[in-house]
C-alpha cells in the first residue's frame, strides 16, 4: 500500500508541477496535441522494458556468460539505448508528426517527459512491490521515490528536447545526430548510478546516497535551464505574460522583473521615455 500511495503522490505532484507548464496559456488545439502526446506515452516506459530490455538481457546473459564485463558494460547502455527511442514513437502518429515544430518543441518534449516519466513511476512501483522490505514501507518512508520520480520528468524532457531538435529539421541526419545526443546525455547522466553500485572510493552506501541525490538535483537544474533556454523564457517571461503601454509615451513594450508591485497597480519604469508611471489593468495590453 505504501508504494501504491507513493506512486499516487509522485503521479499528482509531476502533474501539478509539469503539467502546470506543459498546458498553461496554450491555445485549444494546442493542448490536444499536448494531451495526446502525454497519454501516448504513459506506456512506453512499461513496454521498452518488458519488450526490449528484458528480453534482450535474457538473450545477452546467456550469449556472453563467460564474458561478465562485457555485459556489464553492454546493460549501462540499456537505458539510453531503449528509452530515448521509445519516447518519440509518438511522433508515428500523423496528427502529432505533422504539428511538431520548432516553436512548440520544448511544450512537445515536456509533455513526452511527462507521460513517459510518470509511466516510468508505475512500472517501477510495480516492480518494487516484489521485493518484501520495501513493500513494507509505509508511504512516508519513500519520500525519495516520490522526489526522485517526480523530477525524472524534467530531465526526461531535457533529454527528449536534444532529439527533438533534430527531429523538427525533417531530415534523416539531423534527426539520428539528435537521437545520439540524447542517449549519451541519458547515458552520462545514469552513469554515476553504477559508480555508486561498485563503491568507487571506497566512501560507502549513505556517502553515495547522498552524491545520486546531489546529481539527481544538478540535471534538473541543468535541464530546466537548457528548456527555458530552448523556448527563450526568462523569469519576467514567465510571470509577466503581457505587454504594457506607457501612459505618457505611448509605447508598448514588456513589463520589466523589478518594480514596486501593489494590490492593484504596478510603479514601474518605462523604456521608452524612461520616465516611472503607475501601471493599472487599463495599461495592459492582451498575452502575446
Amino acid at each position: 500500500m505504501g508504494l501504491l500511495i507513493a506512486a499516487i503522490i509522485a503521479t499528482v505532484l509531476s502533474v501539478a508541477i509539469v503539467g502546470t507548464i506543459v498546458f498553461w496559456g496554450r491555445s485549444a488545439a494546442d493542448r490536444r496535441l499536448l494531451l495526446v502526446i502525454l497519454l501516448a506515452n504513459l506506456p512506453l516506459s512499461a513496454l521498452a522494458f518488458h519488450g526490449v530490455r528484458l528480453p534482450l538481457d535474457g538473450w545477452l546473459a546467456k550469449v556472453l556468460v563467460d564474458h561478465q564485463s562485457v555485459l556489464t558494460a553492454i546493460r549501462l547502455c540499456y537505458a539510453p539505448l531503449t528509452e530515448e527511442p521509445a519516447k518519440l514513437l509518438v511522433l508515428l502518429i500523423p496528427f502529432v508528426w505533422q504539428r511538431v515544430t520548432r516553436a512548440n518543441l520544448v511544450q512537445v518534449a515536456l509533455a513526452i517527459g511527462l507521460g513517459f516519466g510518470v509511466g516510468e513511476a508505475w512500472m517501477l512501483a510495480e516492480r518494487l512491490s516484489a521485493k518484501p522490505d520495501v513493500a513494507a514501507l509505509p508511504w512516508y518512508a519513500l519520500q525519495g521515490f516520490i522526489m526522485e520520480r517526480t523530477l525524472v520528468c524534467l530531465t526526461h524532457a531535457g533529454f527528449t528536447s536534444l532529439a527533438l531538435l533534430g527531429v523538427v529539421q525533417r531530415g534523416w541526419l539531423p534527426a539520428m545526430g539528435g537521437m545520439v545526443l540524447a542517449m549519451a546525455c541519458h547515458f552520462t547522466a545514469n552513469f554515476p548510478i553504477w559508480l555508486a553500485g561498485i563503491d568507487l572510493f571506497g566512501i560507502g552506501k549513505q556517502a553515495w546516497t547522498i552524491v545520486l541525490a546531489c546529481w539527481v538535483q544538478a540535471l534538473v537544474v541543468v535541464s530546466v535551464l537548457w528548456l527555458c533556454r530552448l523556448a527563450d523564457w526568462s523569469l519576467a517571461h514567465i510571470l509577466l505574460r503581457y505587454r504594457v503601454r506607457c501612459p505618457e509615451c505611448g509605447t508598448i513594450y514588456k513589463p520589466p522583473l523589478v518594480a514596486i508591485n501593489m494590490l492593484d497597480r504596478r510603479y514601474e519604469k518605462c523604456p521608452g521615455c524612461r520616465k516611472w508611471h503607475y501601471i493599472t489593468l487599463k495599461e495592459r495590453l492582451p498575452r502575446e
